[in-house]
């Protein structure tokens, strides 16, 4: 599912959470759902697309489609009215909020809830903004400035819920505007091309908005204001000609910003962004700034287009209710506007007669919730001494979502502190979910009994009763007739049998005992088990106390409560909290388990799973264009070493970067300067049971060997944590020594390492050095050696004289069918048997890695020789060590001073950040003016980043007192830290031609870069 759909469910909750309105209060009613959506902002869909269509499911359709995104959210809460999403762009969410309030007007929907939301996944909508010259290279919007380069893409999702004024009044619901008037229209042709704003249908829009409202009592403008050189003049003059200019004479300017320049452009959700932010400015009564704006660098004359774009926070002063306007534009000329109204909350009046308990009760789907929502509210009302203790009760429990939530907390307070006490004490508890004397003595008064009761009236029943005489459900007789009662008096009580009866095929049997004091708990805990919730109604001495108790332990134990009947007479506007807290988890949106492209980027090999080592080729592939042309009889024929090379590709893929990155992880929490070899493979940390080899040294000169059969021989490859199967084969003649100057090798590809370079990545997975044979080849070639960077560094039998340890890349091929003489120390040594056979291995715990033994003898990775390892053929497993990269060396030392002459700025100041990265912990620059404000702080955060000590003093290094004074003063602050290093990036710069330089220019140039440097 897209995570746009999940952040809309949960803003949705939102707002229905602080209206006061509990979801199985709206869940069926003709709620209309309207969402801004945008075409271009389906990143999650985009890589989608990439899914190999084995992978698509029935889900992936409602996952990816934008209907969806409002059709989910009344599906999941049960809404009947109108559900659409919108796109217009920029405009879409205040066109939502406008289609909403038309729907509502005409009967529709009686409740609406609307806005939009904008989540960034990948590049590529980035990339096709860039190329229309909308995105700020900087990646801001900077509203009405001349430094306007475009805008910032900015992330959100806001909801609004929209329901008739005298509606929500009488429902005592939390209003935070009015929405006075909305419209809409469009560009047309009036401009081209189409994505550029046109001020004429701008104006004639807000114009057709304020021809019947008082322009005086307009005081705000949320402009669009994205930070285009083109958009911001276009509209600053729009809103000007409409109303600023429109106002009566002696007016203050209107005063207009953007939200844009506070949290990014977030398109599709601009308009119900820019409409929060004027229902906050209006509670706050503060009127907030616009980032990046000054008068000195205005892209717009304010003053005469009697505007004001706000540089601070200021007062929003007003003699009546403040009123503002929204303004937003598509950039495919979609316009949108709303004028929106403040509204004060009138406080409810409260009937709170007669004695009523204080109960404050909060719900979740999760533990996990449930204690982050308590968590919540004692961070809320620590914030906030002044709250209403009787609104928080009555929010808690009426105008919050119950029905549906399997875990309660219910606690009895009397006073706000109690409160916040009783929460913390009950964070980090455990939170369960909710799911439960006759004898024959009596014989003689049997007969009155029985004529005494006689027959009783007869009344129809609400609830279903049990009899502890029968111990059956009751019968028609039962409980009515003194026969019944003599034999409640004499006979044993079944009381078992009618407990059980009377849980037959219920779950979450809960049971409440009426009666003067606890007598039948502990029996029932006996016949249905400890678990058994089972609450008394009363006791001797604390009965109000324990009718009060069985109250919240219902609700806990998941009884629905009508909290309405308890609180009726109390009702007032609901408070913000308490809050619920979503039990959210991380997901990786990009679907991995469906991307085309493997590790390999082979172009037509792809996995059917992410966790799943089953490949699939695609042979319609356009990469796969060169097989069709591998002909016989003109039919097309897939050569035999397609499928070769397919499985070697199928086989490299299999590599888990993760693994790697997890030892890594495993290392770091495990410091020692020898470890034990170790793998990760799939997740899990694994060891070999045999770690080194136990091969006899056999002398060549002592006597032969002779190879019977190929065996299949296994060399460490190019990968650390694989192996690769190749075929050595001896010569043929009997009893000749093996030698490792005399094998006939014959493989496709052999791989041989220098312990000396083998380091372990987890993001560059290059490990040493290898040799190629080409078995296929039908010319001679040269053997080539190259280094990393493609030089070619041997030629021929230069080649053969190159050792272990030497930076070798790779050696291309020589014809395998002559007898290739390697060099010993190149290659391996043959002087071992074939000794080992197979390596099982063992699942490591993290926790259990320092009780293994460290490697302290010679293994298979720090030898200078490798051995040839032979594996039976039907051996599955293969020998797979990860050797250790380690501890990588600082390039600059601790407790060590390093200057930087000139280091305020380029490249001084990226000296500065390579030695602070680089181990360097005393780093002082020189330089003869101070650092400004904003070089001080990155100063500051190049110190946070690195932990180490920078400082900037005075210093003119081209004269020698100043300089003797500056290292006088650095020995006070570094004491006993030699100075280790300058680096001289001081400069005086007076450029120009030869021929009108003089002597005092030259000197000037020459003093800091020649003669400074006789004084370091």
């Amino acid at each position: 599912m897209d995570p746009q759909q999940k952040q809309l469910l949960q803003c949705v909750y939102r707002a229905l959470e602080n209206a006061g309105i509990p979801m199985e209060k709206a869940s069926g009613t003709r709620t209309g759902v309207f969402f801004g959506t945008w075409l271009m902002n389906r990143d999650y869909e985009t890589n989608a697309a990439h899914v190999h269509p084995s992978v698509i499911n029935h889900w992936t359709g409602t996952g990816l489609a934008m209907s969806i995104a409002a059709n989910r959210v009344s599906y999941i809460f049960n809404f009947t009215g109108p559900s659409l999403s919108i796109d217009c762009a920029c405009s879409s969410s205040l066109v939502a909020l406008h289609l909403a309030c038309q729907a509502i007007r005409q009967g529709d929907c009686e409740m609406a809830v609307c806005g939009g939301v904008n989540c960034i996944i990948e590049p590529r909508v980035f990339v096709a903004l860039s190329k229309a010259k909308m995105i700020s290279p900087e990646g801001t919007s900077k509203p009405f400035s001349n430094r306007a380069d475009g805008y910032g893409r900015g992330e959100g999702c806001g909801v609004v819920l929209l329901k008739p004024l005298k509606k929500a009044i009488q429902d005592h619901d939390n209003i935070w505007g009015i929405v006075s008037k909305t419209a809409v229209n469009q560009d047309g042709r009036s401009v081209t091309p189409i994505t550029k704003p046109s001020m004429t249908q701008q104006e004639e829009l807000l114009r057709r908005m304020y021809s019947k409202s008082d322009l005086a009592n307009v005081q705000y403008i949320e402009a669009h204001g994205t930070g285009t050189p083109v958009g911001d003049p276009t509209e600053a003059g729009s809103i000007s000609n409409a109303i600023a200019k429109a106002r009566p004479p002696g007016s203050e300017a209107l005063r207009i910003g953007s939200v844009k320049s506070n949290i990014g452009h977030t398109e599709s959700a601009a308009g119900v962004a820019g409409l929060i932010k004027v229902l906050l400015m209006m509670k706050h009564e503060t009127i907030v700034p616009s980032v990046f704006y000054s008068e000195d660098s205005a892209s717009v004359d304010a003053k005469a287009l009697n505007i004001k774009v706000p540089k601070e926070a200021e007062r929003w002063e007003a003699s009546s209710a403040r009123i503002a306007g929204v303004n937003n534009f598509g950039f495919g000329g979609t316009n949108a506007h709303a004028i929106v109204k403040q509204h004060k909350q009138s406080r409810v009046e409260q009937n709170n007669g007669g004695k009523r308990e204080n109960y404050f009760v909060m719900s979740a789907n999760s533990p996990k919730s449930l204690t982050l929502m308590m968590e919540d509210t004692i961070k809320q009302l620590e914030a906030d001494s002044k709250v209403d203790l009787d609104a928080l009760l009555y929010t808690s429990a009426c105008r919050r979502s119950h029905l549906k939530h399997k875990y309660r907390k219910a606690i009895v307070v009397s006073s706000v502190v109690d409160l916040k006490e009783k929460l913390s004490a009950a964070v980090g508890k455990n939170i369960r979910p909710s799911y439960s004397d006759p004898s024959h003595m009596m014989d003689p008064i049997l007969p009155e009994i029985e004529e005494t009761i006689g027959s009783l009236q007869v009344n129809d029943l609400d609830t279903v009763l049990f009899s502890t005489v029968t111990g059956k459900e009751v019968q028609q007789g039962d409980f009515c007739t003194g026969k019944y009662w003599a034999r409640n008096i004499r006979e044993p009580v079944v009381f078992e049998q009618a407990v059980r009866s009377s849980t037959k095929g219920k779950k979450n049997t809960v049971f409440v005992e009426i009666g003067p004091r606890r007598a039948l708990q502990r029996n029932i805990m006996e016949t249905l088990g400890n678990d058994t919730a089972v609450l008394a109604s009363v006791q001797p001495e604390k009965d109000h106390e324990t009718m009060k108790s069985v109250v919240p332990k219902l609700f806990e134990l998941g009884l629905h409560l009508n909290w309405n009947t308890f609180y009726k007479g109390c009702e007032t506007v609901p408070l913000p909290i308490p809050r619920y807290q979503f039990d959210c988890s991380d997901r990786d949106v990009i679907i991995g388990a469906a991307q085309k492209n493997t590790a390999s980027n082979h172009p037509v090999l792809c996995k059917t799973g992410s966790e799943s080592n089953v490949f699939s080729c695609d042979l319609l592939s356009d990469s796969s264009f060169y097989l069709r042309e591998h002909k016989h009889n003109n039919i097309p024929i897939i050569p035999g070493a397609f499928y070769a090379e397919l499985g070697l590709a199928a086989f490299m893929a299999s590599a888990k970067p993760k693994d790697i990155a997890a030892l890594a992880e495993v290392l770091t929490s495990h410091p020692c300067n020898m470890y034990p070899e170790l793998v990760v493979k799939d997740g899990l940390i694994l060891k070999p049971s045999i770690v080194r080899t136990q091969a006899e040294i056999i002398d060549s000169s002592e006597g032969s060997f002779t190879s019977l059969t190929s065996e299949p021989c296994i060399l460490q490859t190019a990968e650390a944590h694989k192996m690769t199967q190749l075929s050595a084969i001896l010569l043929e003649e009997e009893a000749q020594p093996i030698r490792g100057t005399s094998v006939e090798i014959q493989p496709t590809k052999i791989c041989v390492h220098s312990s000396d370079y083998f380091p372990v990545s987890a993001s560059h997975l290059k490990f040493g050095q290898t040799l190629y044979w080409n078995k296929h080849s039908s010319q001679k070639h040269k053997l080539l050696a190259l280094d990393f960077s493609g030089t070619v560094t041997a030629v021929g039998k230069d080649v053969r004289k190159l050792k272990v340890g030497d930076h070798i890349a790779s050696c291309y091929p020589v014809t395998a069918t002559s007898k290739v003489r390697v060099p010993e120390d190149v290659c391996y040594s043959t002087k071992r048997k074939f000794a080992l056979q197979s390596f099982p291995f063992e699942n490591v715990k993290r926790e259990s890695i320092e009780t293994l033994d460290s490697e302290t003898q010679p293994s298979y990775f720090n030898s200078k020789k490798l051995a040839v390892v032979a594996l039976e053929k039907d051996v599955s497993h293969a020998l797979s060590h990860i050797p250790l990269l380690p501890t990588k060396k600082q390039l600059f030392r601790k407790r060590a001073v390093y200057i930087v002459a000139g280091g305020l700025s380029g490249l001084g100041f990226e000296t500065v950040k390579f030695i602070s990265q680089r181990g360097g912990e005393y780093v002082i620059i020189l330089s003869r003016s101070k650092p400004t404000q904003d070089v001080q702080q990155e100063i500051s955060n190049v110190e946070i980043q690195c932990g180490n000590y920078i400082t900037a003093m005075e210093c003119d290094i081209s004269v020698s007192e100043s300089v003797h004074e500056a290292i006088s003063v650095i020995a006070q602050k570094c004491p006993g830290c030699p100075i280790r290093g300058v680096f001289h990036s001081a400069v005086v710069l007076h450029d120009g031609l030869i021929e009108t330089l003089d002597r005092s220019l030259y000197e000037k140039v020459f003093k800091p870069k020649v003669t400074a440097s006789c004084y370091h």
